[in-house]
């Protein structure tokens, strides 16, 4: 296995935080399928950001037309992929490119009969989310939605960038606070936050995930999850010279040089 020289959470993973994300959503979901009762089961759901002009309310947009590359197909023109009903001439097309909209994606764990109760809902945070704007409002909305509906809800954030307190102010009393957190909310115990501190020097700690009251809560083991991401995506090819951004500090700034040097990364 490739292995990353930090023994935690890896910061230079940050630079392919798009890939890395959707690895680790994946890889918690298959972790936490294994232990939940008969009658429960893990989703992996996603919201796109569309950003507006004329307003500021965010809204989930789930896209129904796709630009796909088919190579020389066409005369080397992209297709657009629209569903069966269509009645789209093969010839020509006209697409209005606005940039790409941004996928989050997230974990559920719903009850496996009806599909329709959410009992625990799994966010990793990305520097989006932390940032004024579509992401950071559609994030905190549907965090309310379930805390209202009584769904227990676990925040994430593996990353650097971006203003952790303006998503997650009850932090602000933590000093010093760590480079990487994780944060549990309980449904049967509003009010009160369960909270994670997962230093740069450490390995990330084991997680309890809540389900029904009267079940027991998975676990969720992040490092080894981190260890496959970081080796399935290849990542031994990170450039290491390579400033971050934002940049490591005081203990933290020297404690990666250290590890860089010893790995030979530096």
């Amino acid at each position: 296995m490739i292995r990353s020289p930090f023994p935690g959470m890896d910061p230079y993973l940050e630079q392919d935080w798009l890939d890395v994300h959707s690895a680790l959503v994946t890889y918690i979901r298959d972790q936490i399928q294994d232990q939940l009762p008969g009658d429960l089961c893990a989703r992996m759901e996603s919201r796109v950001l569309v950003e507006h002009d004329d307003t500021d309310d965010p809204r989930e947009r789930h896209p129904d037309v796709r630009v796909v590359d088919v190579g020389d197909r066409h005369g080397g023109t992209a297709v657009l992929e629209a569903p069966p009903a269509a009645a789209v001439s093969p010839d020509l097309f006209l697409v209005e490119a606005r940039g790409e909209p941004a996928t989050q994606r997230f974990i559920q764990i719903i009850d496996s009969q009806t599909r329709s109760r959410v009992v625990t809902t799994i966010e990793l945070i990305s520097p989006s989310n932390k940032r004024p704007g579509v992401g950071q409002k559609l994030y905190v909305m549907k965090r309310n939605e379930c805390l209202t509906a009584d769904v227990n809800f676990v925040e994430i954030d593996l990353t650097r960038q971006g203003d952790r307190y303006s998503i997650l102010p009850a932090l602000a009393s933590i000093h010093p606070l760590p480079t990487y957190v994780g944060c549990v909310r309980r449904a049967d115990r509003p009010g009160e936050i369960a909270v994670y501190l997962m230093p740069l020097g450490q390995p990330l700690k084991p997680m309890r995930i809540p389900l029904r009251v009267s079940d027991e809560d998975a676990i969720l083991h992040l490092q080894p999850l981190i260890a496959q991401a970081y080796d399935r995506g290849r990542y031994d090819t990170l450039d290491y010279s390579r400033p971050l951004d934002p940049p490591l500090s005081g203990p933290e700034a020297e404690f990666a040089e250290r590890v860089l040097k010893e790995a030979g990364k530096r």
